[in-house]
């Protein structure tokens, strides 16, 4: 069973990334964020989540790289999204080390059924 809980969890941490960094691409409530990594819990889950995505447009528009006249685009998390789509060996490269981080640490919690006991 490990090989699958590692593969599911491996796999779980990087969609939630995924989400995150579209979401905040993309502008989407949080709360869309939040709903796009608790359904990557349940496998494939997000399949028809995505779909739902693209049939209302939430998928649609280029990668911001370039600041525009927005006075949203100043903020940190944008600054930071935009070095990172200009920079994005960089940020794959942490990004992978990132989720290779938390699965690791994940896997020396155990299973989550054992986290409250």
């Amino acid at each position: 069973m490990f090989p699958f809980g590692l593969t599911h969890g491996a796999v779980f941490v990087s969609y939630a990334v995924t989400a995150g960094v579209v979401g905040l691409n993309q502008r989407w409530k949080l709360s869309l964020i939040v709903g796009a990594v608790a359904l990557a819990i349940v496998p494939f889950a997000t399949l028809p989540f995505d779909r739902w995505l693209a049939k209302r447009g939430k998928l649609q528009g280029a990668w911001r790289t370039e600041k525009t006249e927005d006075p949203r685009d100043n903020t940190f998390i944008d600054n930071a999204l935009r070095f990172g789509l200009r920079h994005p060996i960089a940020t794959l490269l942490v990004l992978a080390l990132s989720v290779t981080a938390v699965v690791t640490v994940l896997l020396q919690l155990g299973p989550p059924t054992e986290w409250f006991n």
